[in-house]
């Protein structure tokens, strides 16, 4: 909107020693615009500490915010060098002159000869004194050469010109030319490290005198305060993606006045480091390129992803995952979660390759090859028993039982092979039974075989077995340590073993059954008078059975004598 009108300007009461470029001729009318710059030649290198505007024509709103900015293209640039939120005073000088003047802190360091921009942020457009009018002047011999004006009406729009080059918003700036801070960074290219390290960046600092206080909008700097030497910033803990692209250190002196360093920042993209796992926890990982060796037939194998990052950001926000698995040369499933499971299997050989992505996009691999080895079905004897278990000892005839087993824990079937030692025909039950034709110690072995023809160690047990001659021997002396009975009883049945003996010896096996017939009927009537316990009298039955089965005269099964031998 332009308003015609003429005032007269009369400059605000401030040191003019300080004055630098203006614009403060009578006003030809007013903007109001959401967005107003005015573009100025600094006349004086120093430090710019004051700024007036004309409100223009007595609207009374004032601007949201004015701002300085640097040139950029011939309009301000994007970023403002500072801001100011309301004026430190304002003056009216005539009924149409209203004077806002605006006190910068921090204030800006200027160069002379170089072109700044103040520039107004205000309100809605279209509204009347919702925004604010800054007085512009058109007179020909404004002459002002140093700079133009211009609107826009959104951050994002393009800044228009007004009028011709005479044409100059009404303003006043004041620089102090006292000699500020000086600061410098050491490497103009920037500093430069990987996401998840602190990149760092040094430069020097002076003033003429003072102290110094020195700040950066990232990241630290060290010192903060000083009177001159050297700074260095470190930067933050920054993933690739939320780093800044610019850091800028600042000094500042006790007046106000800064001076900037900026440079630029580049933070690369670190893979992470992956690693294949039996454990989900960091202590059970496994080195890459590795092979674990498993038993066919055991029990589901959990593979685990364990990646670690040096970048905080992605460890939190966590990985992307991809298993690439083949089974003997056949691709398996991909995996996608933080674990695959290897399923129970007969011997078999899988590769395993772990990707890991961060959010980032960067990524490691490795890969590990799991075997399932053929199990050797080691063979084990896990008992010998007779089928009395009331037995002392093992006589010619008595059935044995043999029981087998292995440790190959696969489903695969398996062949068993029992060698009993005597020249007899071998079994191949995994549980046997034998009798053994006459005394000695024998030597029994037992092979497992797998289906596929794969056997391992060989288990192998002895067995006693007595004569008859060696069972009374036996019972002799099981009767001998019988402490229930008494000396003379001991010998009464020692008498009748005896007697079996010398039968036997003869080869009277019949003299020898009826002996032990006659052993048996004294066990039976020392049993009822409680000479003996019911667990020594079945032990020495069962025994004295076991040599007539020997010798031909009992059946263990019938129980019936077989005529004279």
């Amino acid at each position: 909107m332009l308003a015609a009108g003429l005032t007269v300007a009369v400059a605000p009461a401030v040191s003019a020693d300080d004055l630098d470029a203006s614009v403060t001729r009578i006003p030809s009318g007013s903007q109001g615009s959401p967005q107003m710059a005015q573009v100025f030649t600094a006349l004086h290198t120093g430090a710019l500490y004051q700024i007036a505007l004309d409100a223009g024509f007595g609207f009374n709103s004032i601007p949201v915010s004015i701002e300085v900015h640097s040139i950029s293209s011939g309009v301000p640039s994007a970023d403002a060098m500072t801001t100011i939120a309301a004026p430190t005073s304002t003056d009216v000088l005539s009924p149409n002159i209203f004077w806002r003047t605006y006190t910068l802190s921090p204030r800006v360091q200027v160069v002379a000869g170089t072109q700044y921009a103040i520039v107004t942020r205000a309100g809605t457009y279209g509204t009347l004194g919702n925004y604010f009018h800054w007085g512009y002047t058109t007179l020909s011999n404004a002459n002002f050469s140093g700079g133009k004006m211009l609107v826009r009406f959104s951050d994002s729009g393009t800044w228009l010109p007004l009028g011709t080059s005479s044409w100059a918003f009404d303003f006043q700036t004041w620089v102090s030319t006292a000699t500020g801070p000086t600061i410098t960074a050491n490497v103009p290219a920037g500093a430069t490290g990987p996401e998840g390290t602190r990149a760092t960046e040094q430069g020097t600092y002076s003033d003429n005198g003072g102290t110094v206080t020195l700040s950066a909008d990232h990241g630290s700097v060290t010192p903060t305060t000083g009177t001159g030497g050297t700074w260095t910033w470190t930067g933050d803990l920054w993933d690739e993606d939320t780093a800044p692209s610019t850091i800028t250190v600042t000094a500042t002196d006790a007046a106000g006045v800064q001076a900037k360093a900026p440079f630029p920042l580049t933070v690369t993209k670190t893979k992470p480091s992956v690693a294949i796992g039996t454990t989900a926890s960091a202590s059970g990982l496994a080195p890459s390129t590795q092979t674990i060796s498993r038993p066919e037939g055991g029990s589901a194998l959990t593979l685990y992803a364990n990646v670690t990052s040096p970048d905080p950001t992605d460890q939190a926000q966590g990985f992307k995952y991809r298993w690439d698995v083949t089974k003997n040369g056949v691709a398996m499933p991909v995996g996608t979660s933080a674990s695959y499971m290897l399923a129970n299997t007969d011997e078999a050989t899988y590769v395993v390759t772990l990707t890991a992505t961060d959010d980032g996009g960067a990524f490691d691999t490795t890969s590990s090859t799991v075997v399932w080895t053929e199990n050797r079905p080691d063979a084990q004897i896990s008992s010998v028993t007779p089928s009395d278990s009331t037995l002392s000892f093992i006589a010619p005839g008595e059935t044995l039982t043999f029981t087998g087993t292995d440790n190959d824990p696969s489903p695969e079937g398996h062949t068993y092979h029992w060698d009993f030692g005597d020249g007899t025909p071998s079994s191949t039950d995994e549980s046997a039974t034998h009798a053994y034709s006459a005394g000695g110690v024998y030597t029994v072995t037992l092979t497992v075989t797998d289906d596929e023809g794969t056997f391992g160690l060989a288990a192998t047990t002895t067995v006693k077995v007595l004569t008859p001659q060696q069972s009374l021997d036996a019972m002799i002396k099981y009767v001998r340590g019988l402490k229930s009975l008494s000396a003379g009883e001991q010998n009464s049945l020692i008498a009748k073993l005896q007697a079996a003996s010398d039968a036997l010896a003869r080869g009277d096996n019949r003299a020898s059954h009826n002996q032990l017939n006659a052993f048996i009927n004294e066990l039976d009537a020392d049993l009822k008078t409680g000479k003996i316990s019911a667990r020594d009298y079945n032990t020495l039955r069962a025994d004295a059975h076991a040599v007539q089965g020997a010798t031909g005269t009992y059946n263990r099964f019938v129980e019936w004598w077989p005529l004279a031998a």
